[in-house]
């Protein structure tokens, strides 16, 4: 495997498309899926490359930033998410899982309500910013619709054709934050939020 790098991080260049990995977006189990179907050619990493507006970390290098010397021209592809509960989720894993850390640490809240006001206060349309560093990929599936998405994706793509389909395996989810730590938006808060992030609602979520 070229490049170095576990398959948990980084993107997957694949024999025809490459794969970059939205933050909460079912990133790890695609990444699953495309190294248990024998998918993945190599793992893509650039340690020093400049990371977007959110100074996102490296596994989540996005198109923008990405060494096209090195990725080519392969059809690009990644997943988004509906930011009620994207923001739910990131929370959650922050929370219970991962930690505060940089470049997260100033919205540090042991309280949903108050992360979503730090968040907003501090950086308005934080998820917007991150989609719009992945909005130019050539196919774009969400997590709501992961496996379906997923497959049709990849017919695109040329990775699989119509006779492959019967033989994929799929796993098992991975990396979920516990389905016991709810959280409920204040009416207030998610209103504020959905204008902020009106771009993904309007372009992606019309119906939400």
């Amino acid at each position: 495997m070229r490049n170095g790098g576990g398959l948990s991080n980084m993107s997957l260049v694949l024999k025809k498309g490459i794969f970059y990995h939205v933050p909460k977006t079912g990133g790890q189990w695609v990444r699953s899926f495309l190294k248990d179907n024998g998918m993945a050619d190599f793992v893509y990493r650039e340690e020093n490359k400049p990371r977007g507006v959110l100074n996102l970390t490296k596994e989540h290098i996005s198109p923008l930033h990405a060494n096209k010397s090195v990725v080519g021209t392969r059809p690009s592809f990644a997943f988004i998410r509906n930011p009620v509960t994207w923001y739910q989720s990131f929370w959650r894993y922050k929370e219970s899982n991962k930690g505060w850390d940089e470049p997260y640490l100033e919205y540090a809240d042991n309280s949903f309500n108050g992360f979503m006001e730090k968040i907003m206060n501090i950086t308005p349309g934080f998820l917007t910013r991150i989609y719009k560093e992945f909005d130019g990929v050539d196919f774009l599936g969400k997590q709501e619709n992961l496996e379906n998405d997923i497959v049709s994706i990849l017919l695109a793509t040329g990775d699989i054709d119509d006779k492959n389909i019967e033989s994929l395996v799929y796993p098992l989810p991975t990396n979920v934050t516990a389905k016991n730590y709810l959280v409920d938006y204040d009416p207030k808060v998610l209103e504020r939020m959905k204008k902020l992030e009106k771009w993904i609602f309007e372009k992606y979520y019309p119906e939400e």
